[in-house]
């Protein structure tokens, strides 16, 4: 959770228990269902230099995509 201790975000354990219990997975659908009925084309990635992760696909696991597109930007 690099991307988030840089942020200087205070309640990193709690977003990192909450990407791993999914808690946001309902919302993700939703967006996901939306996206599809308006026919749009792409929603939001995060790139990281030449890295492009996609939350909406595999939001479990974000953590893991952020972690390794900051690697490989070293």
């Amino acid at each position: 959770m690099q991307i988030v201790k840089v942020a200087g975000v205070s309640n990193r354990d709690k977003i990192r228990q909450d990407i791993k219990n999914n808690a946001y997975q309902q919302e993700i659908k939703a967006t996901m269902q939306k996206v599809h009925e308006l026919e749009l084309g792409a929603v939001p990635r995060v790139v990281v230099g030449k890295s492009i992760t996609a939350p909406t696909v595999d939001a479990g696991n974000i953590e893991d995509q952020l972690e390794q597109a900051i690697a490989d930007k070293k």
